[in-house]
């Protein structure tokens, strides 16, 4: 996918407890710049949202992505958006596996 100037990206993940009892969980939306102009953090948190679910029940949980989930102050102080390759990771924390990449023009 790709992610235009002033545009959106939907992220969705459905959640399911397979468990016998309620429980809450906490989905983290991770993002990554692996190839900024300047050094960036390997994962940046960047939505989360804490769910309950029922026994058994299953919910979507959905982010929106824009392009200002994607700047970054430059070290003059000036905030930009670069294009180029972002991954975003999803998942109970930051060493989620379920990933995509996209990109921004």
């Amino acid at each position: 996918p790709t992610l235009a100037k002033n545009g959106s990206i939907e992220v969705s993940v459905v959640l399911k407890n397979e468990g016998n009892r309620m429980g809450k969980e906490t989905v983290q939306l991770y993002l990554q710049d692996p190839v900024a102009s300047i050094s960036r953090p390997v994962r940046e948190l960047k939505h989360f949202q804490q769910v309950e679910l029922k026994a058994g029940e299953s919910k979507t949980v959905t982010f929106i992505l824009t392009e200002k989930d994607l700047g970054f102050y430059s070290p003059e102080g000036t905030w930009m958006v670069e294009p180029g390759l972002f991954r975003v990771f999803v998942g109970g924390d930051s060493a989620a596996k379920m990933n995509l990449e996209f990109k921004y023009e």
